[in-house]
């Protein structure tokens, strides 16, 4: 258990400022970590070791501020007792409208829901080729009772996978990183799929709903989202699992009569590569980013976030 948890406490408007944090939140922290080294092989020439770890760890908030109303983080993220930290709140993508008639029918529905004359599914902005979200309290209308927690960033998993190999005067490391089962707002295709500014676009935005391009779940352009297609919602939220070949590095030490010759100790000369390779399915620019994006400050989301370099260096290690 983690007492004093930094929180977020709303703030009314009348102080001047929309919140501010205090040290009054409760964390529950449990899981299992294990580690396995074995030597694989063991000779004369021949030495092949490896370490594989993995770690289950969970979090869930207890307690919160604000007599433990659940409150935004950031631009996704929220904080809620019985959820983890790096929680995202928002609206399910049932589908987009194919027509004016679906549009109207869904106005319909609303009007008979709800008992009043103007009410609406969605907006009045609302056509077809628009996103259609998910009514998920049944009163007819979206509005912000129908988000719910769609996503966490917390993993199911996370470890890592290492091995040496010395045959000889040659020698190999290899290291595998992972995580499964956590998800990332990617708020990068918020931006660039939103098709409702000046800003360039990704080129899966020419794929978008028109008229005569309906089997599509891109939605229309619209300048200034009056439809609100880029609100928070699952669309966005993408599986975050990656395995990552972090390190590889092939050394070779030249033999000792090579180095009595040249009245050197020792002699290794190696090459290193990071990064070299990530499986994900994840869309954005790279799954491993830090707990806490420096841009909007919310666990799990990725904005513009720079990738890890791919480098390859190479080297020696000389010992008079």
């Amino acid at each position: 258990m983690t007492d004093g948890l930094l929180a977020s406490v709303p703030l009314p408007g009348s102080s001047g400022f929309t919140g501010t944090t205090d040290n009054s939140g409760t964390v529950r922290n449990n899981g299992l970590e294990f580690e396995l080294q074995s030597t694989n092989i063991k000779s004369k020439s021949l030495i092949w070791t490896t370490n594989f770890n993995i770690a289950f760890n969970r979090n869930n908030i207890v307690a919160l501020a604000n007599n433990n109303n659940p409150v935004a983080t950031g631009f996704a993220s929220y904080e809620q007792v019985g959820q983890p930290l790096g929680a995202f709140r928002g609206y399910r993508v049932v589908g987009i409208f194919q027509s004016q008639a679906e549009v109207d029918a869904a106005n319909a529905a609303a009007k008979a829901a709800t008992g009043s004359s103007t009410a609406l599914y969605q907006l009045a902005a609302t056509g077809p080729g628009d996103i259609k979200f998910k009514d998920l309290n049944g009163d007819g209308v979206i509005t912000s009772a129908d988000q719910e927690i769609i996503g966490t960033a917390q993993a199911q998993f996370t470890g890592g996978f290492n091995n040496y190999v010395k045959y000889k005067d040659f020698d190999l490391t290899l290291f595998v990183q992972f995580s499964y089962g956590g998800k990332l707002f990617n708020d990068t295709r918020q931006f660039s799929e939103g098709m409702n500014s000046v800003f360039g676009q990704y080129a899966t935005t020419l794929n978008r709903w028109t008229p005569t391009n309906t089997n599509t779940d891109m939605p229309r352009a619209y300048y200034g989202d009056s439809p609100q297609n880029t609100r928070i919602s699952d669309r966005f939220l993408e599986d975050g699992s990656y395995a990552r070949l972090k390190n590889l590095t092939l050394g070779y030490n030249l033999p000792k009569d090579v180095l009595s010759k040249l009245h050197i100790r020792k002699v290794r000369v190696f090459a290193s590569a990071q990064n070299l390779v990530t499986l994900t399915h994840y869309k954005g620019f790279d799954p491993e980013i830090s707990t806490f994006n420096d841009s909007n400050t919310s666990q799990g989301t990725e904005f513009l976030t720079v990738p890890q370099a791919k480098t390859i260096t190479f080297g020696a290690n000389i010992g008079f």
